[in-house]
């Protein structure tokens, strides 16, 4: 490529015009050859090709950034979030709009070679050079912004001032911040996942379906199935709408394998994502076979 090469005009090309400019400019980003470029500015296509080689040279955001070679990056279904894979033995998941962290980095001992967003975007599956996969959970709240600064203060025990100064919070600031947000949040405010607390909650009368639904959810987010499932299949007697894949998963893993089909085959009936269909006749098919 010592030589100037000769560079037709677009039309004469027999592709459109458009097109023509773009394999022009990959050509050229690909051989990096300047005789090359200098034949293109020469034939007068260089000035034609900067608004394409402005475009495609750009990034759309931020750069995101890891301590080491990142091994894969994707977005999440609905495209409102990134997740990366790095050889620094974390992923993470990320805002692309602005290249900054959602999630605490979910850590691994070994390089993590790859990570996936599940179909609702409501978890990250992870896979690592020191042989481990793991499932991580992401947060998602629908707090506002106002009661969300009061729980991280009421944790923290501590506010930042108008200066931007950490104070402590005192005794008096702490229960103000405790009462207003138990009140109107009491999911925030759970007891243990105890058999006490679960007889206590189906002893209460008249039956609260609100409540006996949220301390489903809340058992069955701290493992203990069984209690959710009587939690769930009461608070649905007594009138609330239970998701039957929720329900579903908690009587699989409470070992109750017909329940378990019943409430997979109802989210199926009622399924209009085509993706989600294939999952559930996946989970149909393994509890099936699992109770054989």
């Amino acid at each position: 490529m010592g030589n100037a090469v000769a560079a037709e005009p677009p039309a004469e090309s027999g592709l459109p015009a458009e097109r023509s400019r773009l394999l022009v400019l990959m050509f050229t980003d690909l051989v990096g050859s300047t005789a090359l470029k200098d034949s293109l500015t020469t034939a007068g296509y260089l000035p034609l090709l900067r608004p394409h080689d402005e475009l495609l040279r750009d990034p759309a955001a931020p750069p995101i950034h890891h301590l080491a070679a990142v091994n894969r990056a994707s977005f999440s279904p609905d495209g409102a979030m990134v997740l990366t894979a790095s050889n620094d033995k974390t992923a993470r998941v990320w805002d692309p709009a602005t290249g900054t962290a959602l999630t605490p980095a979910f850590r691994h001992n070994g390089f993590v070679n790859f990570a996936a967003f599940d179909t609702a975007a409501s978890q990250v599956v992870t896979a690592s050079g020191d042989m481990t996969a793991s499932i991580w959970p992401i947060a998602h709240t629908s707090l506002p912004e106002k009661d969300l600064l009061a729980y991280a203060e009421l944790l923290a025990a501590h506010c930042i001032d108008a200066a931007g100064t950490l104070t402590p919070l005192n005794a008096v600031e702490w229960q103000q911040r405790f009462t207003n947000l138990s009140s109107r949040h009491p999911e925030l405010f759970l007891p243990p996942a105890t058999r006490s607390v679960l007889a206590s909650e189906l002893a209460r009368a008249p039956a609260d379906s609100a409540r006996l639904k949220m301390y489903g959810e809340w058992f069955h987010q701290r493992g203990e199935n069984v209690f959710a499932v009587q939690l769930l299949e009461s608070a649905r007697s007594a009138g609330a709408e239970i998701d039957p894949l929720l329900l579903a998963r908690c009587e699989w893993l409470a070992d109750r394998p017909g329940p378990a089909t019943s409430e997979f085959e109802k989210a199926l009936a009622a399924n209009q994502d085509p993706r989600i269909e294939s999952y559930l006749k996946q989970c149909i098919a393994a509890v099936k076979r699992g109770n054989q």
